[in-house]
């Protein structure tokens, strides 16, 4: 049905067509919208957004690199296994993450040097959403993590919001926080800002993206088929983030190399996603776990670019570029497709839509009134 202030209709067969087309068929594919109508809904009683992290990487002024400097790191297996454990959790508490990532930076490793995927630790850090109290996120956090030797970032006033929090009553002591200022992130992208406030002996903070400068990128992505990666699947990703291909002292320089692990399934959004309403749009990955986003961020002062191929970050891209060409190949089971929202010139264009593809095709010839096919960019639909 559309709804909007004054009318309800039935959608006609070619509404209902181009609607499920708009939803998960790629951006400037079917025309430009203009107007469109939410529903929407009530704000949780509380939300906290939480921080948990794994083998801290820290500056090493003297070797001006970071390096991880726990004289025990936690297996990146082991944090691999408990996170995605989670995500495909089936008890009720799990409904209470709402949303949740993993970031695993990627590590120097010499050529030919012998690999143990039981052993092999990296950076990583797991973000997440929830919503509930500090209480019993703590009890959560404990019961899911505490054989992996976590350290959790102290939640503080700023990460939480909701309808606790969301109003002011004149004398009462309570206070205001708009709903969203306090739960922004930056999870997308590693901030060139908190890697100056670390080199300094300071402590990196979250730090909106809009606020720092626009950095160079490239990210490429595959997902996870339902089952999840499995061992050989957990070892081929492991063996793909520690290459020779990422250079020591990368981090310093503003060049870093990492993946992002995106949920997309799972207890929570079982529990707010109808089976009706996941045949209602053409994104063809619903049965996915999660994404893997392999990312690579480079970022260059006024004086840098001046230089051009005399700055030591322009020497070390290709070299990070590489690292991503080989990542995109990598022959990792049980994963399969790419994200549209990560687009990358190589990867053929029915990868993205997957068994969406042709029908797609069929109602873009069918109903679009673009002779001349004006809406068309790289990655769109025909």
């Amino acid at each position: 049905m559309s709804k909007s202030s004054e009318e309800e209709r039935e959608l006609s067969e070619e509404e209902r067509e181009l609607l499920w087309a708009i939803k998960g068929g790629g951006g400037f594919s079917y025309g430009i919208i203009t107007e469109f109508v939410i529903e929407t809904f009530e704000l949780p009683w509380e939300m906290i957004k939480f921080e948990i992290n794994w083998n801290k990487s820290r500056y090493v002024p003297e070797d001006k690199i970071f390096a991880i400097r726990d004289s025990a790191p936690t297996p990146t297996l082991t944090v691999l296994k408990a996170w995605e454990d989670v995500i495909a959790s089936t008890d009720s508490e799990a409904n209470q993450l709402v949303g949740t990532n993993l970031k695993i930076t990627a590590r120097h490793a010499p050529e030919n040097a012998p690999f143990d995927p039981h052993a092999v630790s990296h950076s990583c850090t797991m973000y997440g959403y929830w919503e509930g109290d500090e209480d019993s996120l703590l009890k959560f956090i404990h019961k899911r993590f505490k054989s992996t030797g976590y350290a959790l970032r102290p939640i503080k006033d700023t990460d939480k919001a909701g309808r606790k929090y969301n109003s002011k009553t004149e004398g009462n002591g309570d206070r205001y926080v708009p709903y969203g200022d306090q739960l922004m992130s930056s999870w997308d992208r590693y901030s060139f800002h908190n890697v100056d406030r670390l080199m300094q002996g300071l402590e990196g903070l979250p730090f909106p993206p809009d606020e720092d400068q626009p950095a160079p990128h490239k990210i490429i992505s595959r997902l996870v088929n339902a089952q999840g990666l499995g061992e050989e699947g957990h070892y081929k990703l492991l063996k793909s983030l520690t290459s020779p291909l990422v250079l020591p002292g990368n981090e310093g320089l503003g060049l870093v190399t990492y993946i992002t692990l995106g949920a997309i399934t799972g207890n929570y959004y079982e529990h707010v996603i109808t089976p009706e309403q996941k045949t209602k749009s053409a994104f063809p990955y619903k049965d996915k776990l999660f994404t893997i986003q392999y990312q690579t961020w480079w970022n260059e002062t006024d004086g840098q670019k001046k230089e051009a191929q005399n700055n030591e970050v322009f020497t070390r891209v290709n070299r990070a570029l590489d690292w991503m060409d080989v990542c995109r190949n990598y022959d990792i089971p049980n994963t399969s497709g790419a994200f549209i929202s990560f687009k990358d010139s190589s990867v053929p264009t029915k990868t993205y839509f997957d068994k969406s593809y042709e029908e797609l095709v069929r109602i873009k010839q069918t109903h679009a009134r673009d002779p001349f096919n004006h809406f068309c960019s790289r990655k769109t639909i025909i």
